[in-house]
């Protein structure tokens, strides 16, 4: 209900193995996932809190509904095969909340369920509280306020929006721009379009574009301030922050001496220590020429594309990702898969690398320790930054 806390579910783990396909994804969990919903828009809340609290549903049901919705946000083609704890002393708890516009899931062991609980309800207050500073859908954000004011005077941040920012522009710079949180006005106008089935006219994006470029952003560390260099400015972090939320709750989880978690931020997945009995937690990229399963510890994965989130407008496929330097809306359909160390430069990476040509991403990954992306274009051609000079074809695509 409007104005009360967002409540988390506790998803218990059963002794056996069952294996779904939704949206091209692949999951192996030791629960029963038998509901399967049609790719869209973000999940109404109220609609959705109403589905997992609805106590005429069995619990394996509302389980499904959970999980179904938390994958709904990834485009990726993966599989997710974390073991039953060989240790007595260790049990494996999953808990799953709405934030940030999606579900966020969270796969902990702890010796006892209610450390497990208590945990898992610190993290969610930790994910509730990056959400009221980096959200630009709540009007009162920390974030928005600073939309509104910093074209006049320098406004002072918090320590999480002012990182995330910095982060932010680090990326720009790397990428040459193609990752830019100042986006903001290009989505806008190309939402607009979308739903008006009608392309924007060059002078409307020209002039949007006059608002885009993280050199509008100066940074102040001394104060830790923030101010744009020009009217109209407006930001969207929709691309970092919820990897940056998933980063903050394996840092918390840590305090608390929980090493073994699993969390998906929508998509965005960050590992921590392999769980008992396993070398790590198993992540298997569909169509990218490996017969082995990926292993993570401590690391990210996440996918940026457009094979779910696209628009036909006189005849052409506009995918929903926007070029910042260019203010063009993608026409070439492709999937981008990158793992990092964090789930925070997965995040900003996938969305940037989606823009960029291979031969440029195998450039920057050069350069970043701990990076390897995968390309996947629907004709079957696959491009990874292990071996940057040849594609590959996914089994069974003909050229």
């Amino acid at each position: 209900m409007p104005g009360q806390p967002a409540r988390s579910f506790l998803v218990r783990a059963l002794p056996r193995i069952t294996r779904v396909r939704f949206v091209g994804l692949s999951i192996y969990q030791n629960d029963p996932l038998a509901c399967k919903c049609a790719s869209g828009s973000r999940p109404d809340r109220p609609a959705l809190e109403a589905s997992l609290t609805d106590r005429s549903v069995p619990r394996t049901v509302r389980a499904d509904v959970i999980w179904s919705l938390f994958f709904l946000a990834s485009a990726s083609s993966a599989a997710i095969l974390p073991t039953v704890p060989s240790s007595a002393q260790l049990q494996r708890y999953e808990f799953a909340q709405i934030e940030m516009g999606t579900v966020f899931s969270i796969i902990l062991y702890t010796p006892t369920e209610v450390e497990a609980q208590q945990a898992s309800a610190a993290a969610f207050r930790r994910i509730e509280g990056l959400d009221s500073l980096l959200s630009d859908y709540k009007r009162h954000s920390e974030l928005n306020r600073v939309c509104r004011e910093a074209a006049v005077s320098a406004q002072i941040v918090s320590s999480d929006l002012f990182y995330v920012l910095q982060k932010s522009v680090e990326f720009s710079e790397r990428t040459g721009g193609a990752f830019d949180v100042t986006v903001k006005p290009l989505v806008d106008l190309w939402k607009e379009a979308f739903r008006d089935s009608r392309r924007p006219e060059e002078d409307r994006i020209r002039r949007a574009l006059s608002r885009v470029g993280h050199s509008q952003i100066l940074l102040n560390p001394r104060t830790r301030s923030v101010r744009f260099r020009h009217p109209g400015v407006t930001l969207d972090l929709g691309a970092i922050a919820k990897g940056y939320a998933a980063d903050e709750v394996v840092k918390l989880l840590r305090s608390r001496e929980i090493e073994t978690v699993l969390i998906d931020a929508g998509g965005d997945v960050r590992a921590g220590r392999a769980p008992p009995g396993s070398e790590g937690w198993r992540i298997e990229v569909e169509g990218a020429g490996r017969e082995v399963p990926l292993i993570l510890v401590d690391q990210a994965i996440a996918t940026s594309g457009d094979l779910h989130n696209f628009a036909e407008i006189g005849g052409v496929r506009y995918s929903h990702i926007i070029d910042p330097r260019s203010g063009q809306a993608l026409e070439e359909s492709r999937q981008v898969t990158v793992v990092a160390p964090d789930a925070l430069s997965a995040d900003a990476l996938a969305t940037a690398f989606s823009v960029l040509s291979p031969r440029r991403v195998g450039e920057i990954t050069a350069g970043l320790p701990g990076v390897s992306v995968t390309m996947r274009w629907p004709d079957g051609r696959v491009w990874t930054s292990n071996e940057p000079n040849a594609f590959q074809r996914i089994r069974g695509r003909s050229r």
